[in-house]
């Protein structure tokens, strides 16, 4: 018998999350041949393993989303912030528009990319066993793609149940009535925090460093709403590409010591009212350790610094 051939591509792609999909939209707008490969069952990438409590987009909408039409015109979110399980229904969404899984081998591993000085190819390995090649190699992994886990000393003796956050089981965990300890308070250690703190007997968030958390004021959208500001979204679209964060706002060319008391009361207030991160990315452009840094602290302090407790 013959030998298998080995698949050749223009471009292979690792990763189905927003930006292998992305990637995989415009190379074959250019003609190229494209193959994705997805170590998971499905499109989502950092939105299909992160399934933990709480886990939602910090960026209101339309932000987090791709900017194309033919993808938001028919497409609506339920919320301001769009919560994990509402961005996986959205990449179903964009695989109907743009075909997405045609090109995309799920449960593909790649463990291993070696570039062949004498066929001028990549050889990429997958944890099947099998060989692929092609001229272009991209790996779209994200940041998180491998995950941290601390060397906790005798955690091997804990008695009780341990998860992680970037494999949380997709049944969910049951914590009601439960006593729930929490390490670390980056955007996801406050997101389960927030949905624990509902029903568990007791809750203990251990931090290493306090973080500066911000109220998101999240609202129910209505499709009407939506529809009426789809108009503006192109060039809300072009906009964004010239701000610091890719926001609807960006820092202000001002000092806030250049203000009044009362003024800048008022419009820190204003920027606290509206939610996200606009008390942080909105407001006048400064530097650490500046006077008006601390005007800034001085208004979010006061919110925050309830219930913690510092243990040497």
């Amino acid at each position: 018998m013959g030998s298998i051939p080995i698949p050749h591509y223009d471009v292979l792609i690792v990763g189905a999350g927003f930006s292998g999909v992305y990637m995989l939209y415009q190379l074959r707008k250019m003609g190229m041949n494209c193959k994705v490969y997805e170590a998971e069952a499905a499109l989502g990438g950092i939105w299909y393993w992160n399934a933990y409590p709480g886990i939602r987009v910090d960026s209101e909408v339309p932000v987090y989303e791709y900017s194309e039409p033919e993808v938001w015109k028919d497409w609506t979110w339920t919320e301001k912030y769009p919560a994990g399980e509402e961005i996986l229904k959205y990449f179903d969404h964009v695989d109907k528009v743009w075909d997405i899984k045609r090109d995309v081998e799920f449960n593909m591993r790649v463990i291993g990319a070696q570039f062949d000085m004498t066929e001028k190819v990549w050889k990429i390995e997958t944890d099947d066993g099998r060989t692929t090649t092609c001229q272009f190699f991209i790996p779209a992994t994200g940041f998180a793609a491998k995950r941290y886990v601390p060397p906790f000393k005798g955690i091997e003796t804990f008695k009780g149940k341990v998860y992680h956050s970037s494999c949380w089981p997709h049944e969910g965990v049951q914590t009601k009535g439960k006593r729930v300890g929490i390490i670390g308070t980056g955007a996801t250690g406050v997101q389960i925090a927030q949905e624990c703190a509902k029903d568990a007997a007791s809750l203990l968030v251990f931090q290493r460093t306090p973080n500066l958390a911000l109220p998101m004021r999240q609202g129910k959208l209505t499709p009407e709403e939506q529809e009426s500001r789809k108009p503006t979204y192109p060039e809300f679209y072009r906009n964004r590409l010239q701000t610091f964060g890719g926001m609807r706002y960006t820092f202000l060319e001002k000092h806030t010591a250049d203000a009044t008391p009362k003024e800048r009361e008022a419009f820190f207030e204003q920027l606290w009212t509206n939610g996200g991160f606009q008390f942080w990315l909105g407001g006048p452009a400064r530097e650490s350790r500046t006077p008006g840094n601390e005007i800034f602290l001085r208004r979010w302090n006061p919110s925050i610094r309830l219930g913690q407790r510092d243990h040497h």
